[in-house]
């Protein structure tokens, strides 16, 4: 049988007391993941198109929705025997939800640190978003049913690899092709041809078209990468 969806926070050096982990009373029957690569639109003067220059891989989203209705489970902080609070309320369930994943620890000053498991998924995250839809009512008023809709933003290290960046704010090597010239290769590296005489110079070459093929070059960083103070 499936586990259900925990979340729980990612011990941390701060010391202090951390919440009991979070266990979904129902599986979402669904969640998603998003992806996404941020791109500069580069566009010459007298153009009619531009080119996209990659500038990072966002952090990965986990989206999904939980279901909670009136029950009895442990919340809160552990207690000296290790148990926490017994509650039945769905609005207790969603503060118990809400002191582990979205309010500040008083020792970071930051919301925690979480790790969602469900099945053979493990995400490393912090909370992004969540909307609390209170979606049924006891006879008093209170809710009995509730749907969190949350968002999660994952910790992201280097997801292209550490020998994989050619960004121009890296000094990047390059070996020529037969079918290459230094201009074409400067737009391909920069987005920019026009700073070849910027790469001829820091490769000592003499001539711009004196290029062979299965030449090695590097490109270094350039200004407009690192703006002056």
């Amino acid at each position: 049988m499936l586990k259900k969806l925990t979340i729980e926070a990612v011990p941390d050096s701060s010391g202090g007391l951390t919440p009991l982990p979070f266990e979904a009373q129902f599986n979402p029957t669904s969640y998603k993941h998003s992806y996404r690569n941020n791109y500069q639109n580069r566009q010459g003067i007298n153009t009619s198109g531009s080119k996209a220059v990659y500038l990072v891989t966002a952090p990965e989203v986990l989206h999904l929705t939980m279901v909670l209705e009136k029950t009895i489970l442990k919340i809160g902080f552990p207690k000296p025997m290790g148990l926490g609070a017994i509650v039945k309320s769905v609005y207790d369930q969603v503060q118990a939800f809400l002191l582990l994943a979205y309010k500040m620890n008083g020792t970071t000053h930051a919301p925690r640190g979480l790790r969602v498991i469900r099945g053979n998924m493990t995400f490393e995250c912090v909370l992004e978003s969540a909307d609390v839809s209170y979606t049924a009512f006891d006879e008093t008023g209170a809710p009995i049913r509730a749907e969190l809709d949350v968002q999660f933003r994952g910790s992201i290290k280097d997801p292209m690899g550490s020998t994989a960046k050619s960004s121009p704010d890296l000094t990047h090597a390059h070996t020529v092709k037969d079918w290459q010239n230094l201009p074409m290769i400067t737009e391909e590296i920069y987005g920019d041809a026009h700073l070849y005489l910027l790469v001829a110079e820091a490769n000592g070459l003499d001539h711009f078209r004196a290029l062979k093929p299965g030449k090695k070059l590097h490109f270094p960083p350039t200004e407009k990468d690192h703006p002056a103070a």
